[in-house]
């Protein structure tokens, strides 16, 4: 169609990361309506191999206290990472040495709206679209409210997300387009000046779970170096499997995802409770699950393994802040508990009962097919591109912006 299109990413599209899959499905749906479509992305040393073609912008290392006392200054700790890393540096010289374009059709920002200042400083382009995904802001203060932190520190991180929350609606208002991944993370974000579209998150097929074949196993999936697992692991490991071990002593569990830190490899150091490190794969983790948990409690936006549960069939535990944002209701889709006697309990009605577990798993899996497709999801992008191009045109001769209103 002639056209192109950029997309700054806070993680390398197909990194494994929530940021990372939805930027891949990006792509995917960018390729296939523009002619051009360029990527830059923040990235770890671990994540350089799973880039490809893309443009990395190395990631600047965590500060220590006085660094976040500046980074609070200067627009909350959340954007402190955009600065240090050089950001708009990098796509400035990136276009000047021919990397880039010096003009886009389709400037898309996100997911997560990490590099938008920089983006929205370094490159021009007609359209301009910032993918919050989850809304940071409202995720800091859910961290806030983690009742193991100090008072000192809870304080801190209500002062950073009021912080953030300002940076996020003023990069909001630079655009013309925003999306978020559910109805509830446009109510966190508040009144903003562009059009809002809902986008929901989507993940590739996996291979469904043989009930069968499954032991009394349970699975958590999550990045382990991200605040809100560590909690969940934590929680669960302190405070549910004991309970489900008094009911079910021979239960097992497994934890797997990238990086986890030594708080993680020290909860999975006791019998029966499997540490896999950074798998390359998860079809053989889920394959022998027959529980899958989501003990959530801090942290927001839709979250990708309970949709990624999904797509393999998986029955699956949660607390209800893991499912905020998605349409599933409990004893249909889905378990709920938010404590840990009933957590423990409904793992082990599921352990214990390997047909109700696979009914909760076809329904899920169900859902994820009519709902979280990826296909779903390219397909919504490419209307959205289209809406915003031609609409962004409209304005151009009319001279008035259009109304945001819920699609």
């Amino acid at each position: 169609m002639g056209r192109s299109a950029l997309l700054v990413s806070a993680h390398p599209p197909g990194s494994g990361s929530g940021t990372g899959v939805r930027a891949e499905l990006t792509i995917a749906a960018l390729r296939s309506c523009c002619d051009r479509v360029d990527t830059v992305s923040l990235a770890l040393p671990s994540e350089d191999a799973r880039a490809g073609e893309v443009l990395l912008i190395p990631r600047a290392g965590e500060p220590g206290l006085l660094g976040r006392i500046v980074d609070l200054g200067r627009g909350g700790s959340y954007y402190g990472a955009e600065r240090r890393a050089g950001v708009e540096a990098h796509l400035q010289k990136a276009v000047a040495k021919g990397r880039l374009e010096p003009r886009y059709d389709l400037l898309w920002i996100g997911p997560q709206s990490l590099c938008a200042r920089s983006a929205l400083s370094a490159v021009d382009a007609s359209a301009r679209v910032l993918d919050v995904d989850s809304v940071v802001a409202a995720n800091i203060r859910r961290l806030a409210d983690d009742p193991d932190l100090p008072l000192y520190h809870r304080w801190f991180r209500r002062v950073t997300a009021a912080v953030v929350a300002r940076g996020e609606r003023r990069r909001c208002n630079q655009v013309d387009l925003v999306t978020v991944a559910s109805e509830l993370e446009w109510d966190r974000l508040g009144d903003v000046n562009p059009e809002v579209a809902v986008l929901p998150n989507a993940v590739p097929p996996g291979a469904p779970i043989r009930f069968g074949n499954t032991g009394p196993s349970l699975l958590f999936v999550g990045s382990l170096h991200y605040e809100a697992n560590i909690d969940a692991v934590r929680w669960f490991v302190e405070a549910i499997l004991p309970r489900v071990r008094a009911l079910r002593p021979d239960a097992e569990l497994t934890v797997a995802g990238s990086s986890p830190t030594g708080e993680i490899v020290e909860l999975c150091a006791q019998p029966n409770v499997r540490l896999v490190p950074n798998p390359p794969t998860l079809e053989p983790i889920y394959s022998g699950a027959r529980v899958v948990v989501a003990p959530i409690r801090l942290g927001g936006g839709t979250r990708l393994k309970l949709l990624e549960a999904m797509a393999h069939g998986a029955a699956v535990v949660a607390t209800s802040a893991a499912v905020e944002g998605l349409p599933l209701e409990d004893e249909r889709e889905i378990l709920t508990a938010d404590s840990p006697e009933e957590f423990a309990e409904r793992c082990t009605e599921l352990l214990n009962d390997v047909e109700r577990a696979a009914r909760l798993g076809q329904a899920a899996l169900k859902t994820w097919s009519s709902q979280y497709r990826p296909e779903r999801a390219q397909e919504q992008i490419v209307a959205l591109v289209e809406r915003v191009l031609s609409s962004k045109g409209a304005r151009a001769s009319s001279g008035r912006p259009s109304p945001a209103a819920r699609p």
